[in-house]
Order: C-alpha cells, then sequence, then structure tokens
C-alpha cells in the first residue's frame, strides 16, 4: 500500500466514524498534523502507531469495530489528558 493510499484509508475510518483528526491523534498518541499529513501522504505512521493504524483499518473493512469501542478509546484519552492538565495546574498551584 503506497503512502497516499494509506492516507486515503486513514481519511476514509475517521469520516466513517466520525473521528476528528485531533481525536484520531488522541487515540494513536499523536499530534493532529501528524494525522493530516499521514492523510496527505507526506509521512507514514512507523512502529506501533502504524501497527495499531493498520489494525484498526483492517478491522473497519471486517466492521468488526465498533462506534462504541472507538468513543470508548477516545473518551479513555481525553480522561488521561484532564487528569494531566488538573496536576499541571495543581503543580502551578491552582485549584480544580
Amino acid at each position: 500500500m503506497s503512502n497516499e493510499d494509506l492516507g486515503v484509508q486513514i481519511r476514509k475510518y475517521r469520516l466513517a466514524n466520525k473521528i476528528s483528526q485531533t481525536e484520531l491523534g488522541i487515540i494513536l498518541g499523536v499530534s493532529q498534523p501528524t494525522i493530516g499529513s499521514w492523510e496527505k501522504g507526506a509521512y507514514i505512521p512507523k512502529g506501533d502507531k502504524r501497527d495499531y493504524l493498520l489494525k484498526l483499518l483492517n478491522k473497519e473493512d471486517k466492521k468488526e469495530i465498533t462506534d462504541t469501542m472507538a468513543l470508548n478509546e477516545i473518551i479513555s484519552h481525553q480522561r488521561t489528558i484532564i487528569e494531566l492538565l488538573q496536576d499541571k495546574i495543581k503543580g502551578m498551584g491552582g485549584t480544580v
């Protein structure tokens, strides 16, 4: 699969599951611009990111992944971000 083909597949997956580039980035542990670069075919995911992404795309092709699973992943990552922000605010002397 070429970089461009993979990029098209990533975008199709994201749109089919109503996930923004930012949300997919959170799921994969990368930034929104990275997802954008992948979708354009400018770069390709490597290592664990590529393996996980291909697994997601393969499951999508087989219709085994559900909106609930994707939503649970997003919620889990959002919780982690909120906890990190709360710790940062507390570390700065603020209250949450």
